[in-house]
C-alpha cells in the first residue's frame, strides 16, 4: 500500500445518455472546455504578471450558459460570428445553425435535470445519495420608460427560445430601484442553496437595461468514507514562498482509489457516491513552479490535453490519503473592452458600441451593448463530501452609455489546481487552484 501526500484537482464526472454526443464529437463539451481552460489559464497569468497568490475557481459551465442566451441576443452577422468564432469556439466549417446549437444545450440541461435518477446505486443498503447537479436560468429587463416608452423590452421569440431551450425564468423589474436588485441576488441564493448570496448590486443595476444569470449548484457525498484527522498527526500544509506551515484540518482515507505518482505530480481521483463523478486532485511536485501556466515539458498545465493526459495516466491501487478541509470564495467581473481578461477572451466586439444585440429585443428599444459579465464562485470540501456553486450575470446597457467603472484595489499539504469534470460529457464544469485553505475569500 502505498502513502501519498498530495495537492489536488477537482473533477466531477457523470454519465451521458445514449442520444449524448460522446466528448469527441460534442460541440457544446468542446466549447464548455476550451473557453474554460483558456479562462482560468489567462486569470493564472494575469497572477504571475501582477505576482499575486490567490486561490482560483471558475466555473466554465455557468459562463458557457450565460453565454449562449446572450448569443440568442445577436442581431448581426457580425456579433454572431463574434460569439460562434472567437468567444464560445465553437467547431466545424458547417453552416452555423442557431436552432440545432439551442437544441444540444436543451439535451444538456434535461440530462442534468435528471441526473440524480440514472444513477446506478453501488449498493442498494447505502444510505448514500447520488450527487445533486442543479442548473438554473433566467432574463430580466427593466421597466423604466424613457419619454412613456419601454426602454427595453425583449421580444416573444427570444422570451420563448430561453423558456423552451433553456428552461429560463423572466422577470420585468424596475432597474432604477434598490428592491430589483434584491429580487435577483434572491433568485441567485435560492438557486444555490445560500452559496452565492449575491451577484449585482444596486448601482451597477441601474445603468443595465437587461441581465441573463445562470446558476450551477453541486453537491456530492464521497463515496469512501474520510474521517476527521487530529492535528498531532495531520503532516504540514506548506504554503509556497513561506517557511511556516498552514495551520490546517485535514481529513484521511485509507481505499482503492485511482492515482498516479509521475515525474511531474502525484495525482488521485475520489469518487462520489453512487455516481461516475469524481474529485481529481493533481499535486505539481516542483513548487516553484506552481504558478506557471506550463509544466517543466513547456505543455500548457491548463489544456483539455493536459488533463486527459492526468486521467490517463491513473491506475487503482490502495493509498492512505490525507489532503486538507478548505472553504473559499472566488469572483471576476469585466467590464470594459480594455480589460486584459476580456481581450484575452476574445470578448472585445460584444463590450463594443459596434455589437448588436437587436435579435433579442422589441422594436423601439433602446440599442444595447454587453456592459458586464460577472462570475461569483464557492466551494466547500469536508469529510462528508464537496459543495460548489457559481452564479453568471451578463448585464446589457444602452450602446451609447459610458463602461462601467470600478475602482483599482495525497496527503493534499500544499496548493494544488482542481477541476469539476464529468468524463461522460467530457465537460469541466469547475476549474481553479487551491493554494491558502485557511483564506476564504
Amino acid at each position: 500500500m502505498k502513502k501519498i501526500i498530495l495537492t489536488a484537482l477537482l473533477i466531477i464526472s457523470l454519465p451521458l445518455s445514449a442520444t449524448t454526443l460522446s466528448p469527441e464529437f460534442n460541440p457544446v463539451a468542446h466549447s464548455n472546455n476550451s473557453m474554460g481552460f483558456d479562462l482560468i489559464k489567462n486569470i493564472q497569468q494575469l497572477n504571475v504578471d501582477k505576482s499575486q497568490s490567490k486561490n482560483t475557481l471558475v466555473s466554465p459551465l455557468s459562463m458557457y450558459l450565460a453565454l449562449s442566451m446572450a448569443m440568442n441576443g445577436a442581431g448581426s452577422e457580425t456579433t454572431l460570428k463574434s460569439f460562434v468564432q472567437d468567444i464560445l469556439r465553437l467547431p466545424g466549417n458547417d453552416p452555423f445553425s442557431l436552432d440545432d446549437y439551442n437544441q444540444k444545450n436543451n439535451e444538456l440541461l434535461s440530462y442534468y435535470s435528471q441526473f440524480a435518477e440514472k444513477q446506478e446505486p453501488i449498493n442498494e443498503w447505502s444510505q448514500l445519495t447520488p450527487p445533486v447537479i442543479s442548473i438554473n436560468n433566467m432574463i430580466a429587463r427593466t421597466t423604466e420608460k424613457k419619454h412613456g416608452l419601454d426602454k427595453f423590452n425583449f421580444n416573444d421569440l427570444y422570451k420563448s427560445v430561453i423558456k423552451d431551450q433553456y428552461s429560463g425564468d423572466l422577470f420585468e423589474l424596475p432597474f432604477q430601484e434598490g428592491e430589483s436588485a434584491s429580487v435577483i441576488n434572491g433568485w441567485v441564493n435560492d438557486k444555490t442553496q445560500g452559496m452565492i448570496p449575491s451577484i449585482i448590486d444596486e448601482d451597477t443595476l441601474t445603468k443595465l437595461l437587461w441581465a441573463i444569470v445562470n446558476t450551477v449548484y453541486f453537491e456530492g457525498q464521497w463515496g469512501v468514507p474520510f474521517h476527521s484527522l487530529d492535528k498531532k498527526w495531520a503532516p504540514d500544509f506548506k504554503l509556497p514562498g513561506s517557511t511556516e506551515p498552514a495551520d490546517v484540518d485535514m481529513i484521511a482515507t485509507t481505499s482503492w482509489l485511482k492515482s498516479a505518482n509521475t515525474l511531474d505530480y502525484k495525482a488521485v481521483s475520489i469518487p462520489f457516491a453512487k455516481s461516475s463523478v469524481e474529485f481529481m486532485i493533481v499535486m505539481p511536485k516542483n513548487m516553484e513552479n506552481f504558478h506557471s501556466i506550463t509544466n517543466l515539458q513547456g505543455d500548457s498545465i491548463w489544456s483539455q490535453d493536459y488533463w486527459n493526459s492526468v486521467v490517463a495516466s491513473l491506475e487503482s491501487q490502495k493509498i492512505d490519503l490525507k489532503l486538507p478541509k478548505f472553504s473559499f470564495e472566488y469572483g471576476i467581473e469585466l467590464t470594459s473592452q480594455k480589460d486584459p481578461l476580456v481581450q484575452a477572451l476574445n470578448m472585445s466586439h460584444i463590450f463594443s458600441n459596434q455589437s448588436d444585440f437587436s435579435a433579442m429585443a422589441t422594436e423601439g428599444s433602446l440599442e444595447s451593448k454587453v456592459g458586464i459579465i460577472k462570475q461569483n464562485t464557492k466551494i466547500e470540501l469536508d469529510e462528508k463530501g464537496l459543495k460548489a456553486a457559481a452564479a453568471t450575470l451578463i448585464g446589457g446597457m444602452e450602446r451609447t452609455s459610458v463602461e462601467i467603472q470600478r475602482p483599482v484595489p495525497m496527503t493534499i499539504d500544499q496548493p494544488f489546481y482542481f477541476a469539476i469534470y464529468d468524463k461522460e460529457q467530457g465537460m469541466y464544469h469547475f476549474l481553479g487552484t487551491m493554494i491558502d485553505p485557511t483564506f476564504e475569500k
